[in-house]
């Protein structure tokens, strides 16, 4: 069976980088939900870092927005923020650890086939205990120009 993928590579090796690629495999690795981009793979040899995901033939929901958004009706849009919401909904209440994005942006809302919302880049995740009741937490994130 052939499957199309997409290969993350990951900057050479800085620590940030190596953060990153770490969170994403410790957070996507172990978390499956419809609304999040399935991480099938990686590889990391050296300064080498790259991470395999399904890949989502729509592009990212920025894409749409600056250049498609014509196309985007209000149910599509329903559609998306709904979707984009059960999948924060999922890592922030029912996924244990609980997992903090950081970095929510329509680049990072990735959308399939049939315009499902898939939350992509956990590169700035956070992990929270369940029995934690307060969370402090650095700005993160990056910006789109």
């Amino acid at each position: 069976m052939d499957q199309q993928v997409a290969i993350k590579k990951l900057g050479c090796a800085t620590l940030q980088g190596d953060r990153e690629f770490f969170a994403e495999m410790e957070t996507l690795g172990k978390v499956k939900h419809a609304n999040l981009v399935p991480l099938l793979g990686y590889c990391s040899f050296g300064d080498e870092k790259l991470l395999m995901y399904e890949y989502m033939p729509n592009g990212s929901l920025d894409y749409w927005l600056r250049h498609q958004s014509h196309l985007l009706d209000w149910p599509k849009r329903l559609h998306i923020i709904v979707g984009t919401a059960q999948g924060l909904c999922f890592l922030h209440h029912m996924f244990i650890p609980h997992v903090i994005h950081r970095d929510m942006k329509p680049s990072n809302i990735l959308l399939d086939e049939n315009l499902n919302p898939r939350l992509a880049d956990f590169g700035l995740a956070r992990l929270i205990s369940a029995y934690d009741t307060h969370v402090s937490t650095d700005v993160a994130g990056t910006q789109t120009t």
